[in-house]
């Protein structure tokens, strides 16, 4: 439900202690700016204020490109869907271990997909002149537990950007 989904990405999610984050799960993840600031992207809204529009910055642009990289770098994992909003990203993370062990592929954990992502994603956009950008240090994670849990998470990400001024990490912060 939209108020289960709104409280749990509200509050700092706490990794379970000896779950097996490399298993066969969906996760649904979300990386923040530090300090939430708005470099990511930028959300046009239509002239009457009924259709919103997500431009990526160029910030944004390595950002996407580096989600997209990850299907090819972790060819076990499959995402499922993904935004790239003003000061955080969400998105919906399949592992399939099954195709590791059929392409003897060492398997990762999320965190050890997600903290190299972070990191990359970091050094290349201080490559491109924005000293001051950093990810918060940790990220938000939750498992999918079930098909109706999948669709409102589905759901909040494709329309995350038409609810910006609602959304929990909305700010006009936009130093980065």
């Amino acid at each position: 439900s939209k108020i289960f989904l709104h409280s749990m990405i509200k509050k700092y999610q706490n990794r379970m202690s000896k779950f097996n984050y490399s298993k066969n799960n969906l996760y649904f993840i979300t990386i923040c700016v530090k300090k939430n600031f708005c470099c990511l992207s930028t959300i046009n809204s239509s002239k009457n204020n009924t259709k919103h529009t997500i431009e990526l910055t160029i910030v944004g642009v390595i950002i996407n490109n580096q989600i997209e990289k990850l299907k090819s770098q972790y060819p076990y994992i499959e995402i499922h869907n993904y935004i790239v909003m003003p000061n955080h990203i969400h998105l919906i993370i399949e592992l399939n271990p099954k195709k590791a062990v059929q392409d003897d592929i060492p398997l990762k954990s999320v965190y050890n997909i997600i903290t190299p992502f972070k990191n990359i994603t970091a050094k290349l956009i201080k490559g491109i002149g924005v000293v001051n950008f950093s990810w918060q240090r940790t990220f938000h994670e939750y498992v999918i537990k079930d098909y109706d849990a999948y669709l409102d998470i589905s759901e909040h990400i494709s329309t995350n950007h038409q609810n910006w001024e609602k959304d929990t990490f909305f700010t006009t912060n936009t130093i980065c």
